[in-house]
């Protein structure tokens, strides 16, 4: 089962820690993989599949009012 969403360049590179396969171990640092069996989390193999739901996204930049004067929305 390979994944339809791909990796970008700026994001992490691929991982068991985002794999379908993979589920955390209560307590421990590795993961439970149903192809491998325990791994570590950074640890990749060919059966790679991005799961969306593991992804973690960025944050939103926020906008800094400071620097936003009037003149920087009229049409004038």
């Amino acid at each position: 089962m390979r994944s339809l969403i791909k990796l970008n360049e700026d994001d992490r590179s691929p991982c068991c820690e985002m794999c379908v396969y993979s589920k955390k171990l209560a307590g421990l640092n590795e993961l439970s993989c149903e192809k491998k069996g325990i791994v570590s989390a950074n640890n990749v193999c060919r059966k790679f599949s991005l799961d969306i739901l593991k992804k973690t996204a960025n944050r939103k930049r926020t906008l800094d009012k400071d620097k936003i004067k009037k003149l920087d929305f009229s049409i004038d």
